[in-house]
């Protein structure tokens, strides 16, 4: 390894690894700016029960009104920071929870929307009622 680190390289412009290596700054960062780094965006439908699942795991979205919606999920890839994850929708964020079952079955939800139903009238185009194809006049 010492002889790599104090050979020049042509694609370090005739620099050694070593003396690039040393002239490198460290620099720090706080636990706010490496959570925000190394935080990551995904687009996910959220169930009609407000459900996602996030790395294996199911969350859940205690807003009723972001059921069924496809959310951007956000969490942090940092382990050893405290485990958040959260949803975004119209510039607000909305937590996630871990799943609790039993609270999310007994949630009581507005039913389903019906698709309307189809008219009970029957299209008859031979219908006398409809008014006779009458050649259309051309304005000059």
């Amino acid at each position: 390894m010492r002889h790599y680190h104090s050979q020049p390289h042509a694609s370090l412009f005739g620099d050694t690894p070593g003396l690039l290596w040393a002239s490198l700054k460290t620099r720090l960062v706080s636990e706010e700016q490496l959570s925000q780094a190394l935080t990551v965006r995904e687009r996910r439908l959220v169930s009609r029960d407000g459900v996602v699942r996030l790395e294996g795991q199911l969350f859940e979205v205690r807003q009723g009104f972001l059921a069924g919606r496809r959310l951007v999920v956000c969490h942090c890839l940092v382990e050893g920071l405290p485990a958040q994850a959260w949803v975004e929708h119209d510039g607000r964020r909305y937590p996630l929870q871990r799943l609790d079952r039993q609270l999310n079955g007994s949630t009581r939800r507005p039913p389903r929307c019906q698709p309307p139903s189809a008219s009970t009238t029957p299209f008859d185009p031979n219908d006398p009622a409809l008014p006779a194809d009458e050649p259309l006049a051309l304005e000059d």
